[in-house]
Order: C-alpha cells, then structure tokens, then sequence
C-alpha cells in the first residue's frame, strides 16, 4: 500500500469532506495524491456530491499546498482546532 485518501460524503445534502490523504514518503512527488484524489472526485462527481471541503492543521504546508494545487480554497480558519490547540484551515472546492 502507498497511500489512503478517506472520504465522507453526505448524498442528500450534496456534499463531502476528503481526508486524510496520505502517502508513503518514497511516493511523494510522483502523482500519487493526485491520482487518489482525482479517484475520488470522479467517484464523488458520480453521487452528484458537488461541495468538497478539507481541514488542513495550518502548520501543514505540504497538505496546505496540495489541496490548493486540487483547486481549493480557503474558506475557514479554526483557532486551536484539535485536542492539541492546532490551529486548522478549513478549504474548499465545488466540482
């Protein structure tokens, strides 16, 4: 296994939150994200899901600059967000 991409989606409300997306290191860099993603974007697209959101911790440049090269947005920032007071951006991406 290289990776996992999650992906909860609420079919009468037309909408979902992807993540985590994860990659083993040796895979990075060579479209593996993308590919997972793009797999589930199609699968989404097919439910009529049309909102996409994601919550990145903000410190998390690499994921922050991942899911704004997928089309994202930022839509929200939640100040000391998880258990540990981490602060997260919440993106988003109509498809």
């Amino acid at each position: 296994m290289i990776g996992f991409c999650g992906v909860l989606y609420y079919p009468s409300m037309g909408r979902s939150e992807i993540g985590p997306i994860a990659v083993d290191s040796k895979h990075r860099r060579a479209e593996a994200g993308k590919e997972m993603f793009d797999a589930a974007e199609t699968y989404l697209k097919e439910r009529n899901i049309r909102r996409v959101t994601a919550k990145v911790k903000a410190l998390n440049l690499g994921a922050i600059g991942f899911f704004i090269s997928m089309g994202f947005v930022q839509e929200g920032f939640f100040r000391e967000y998880t258990r540990k007071k981490e602060d997260v951006i919440q993106f988003v991406k109509f498809i």
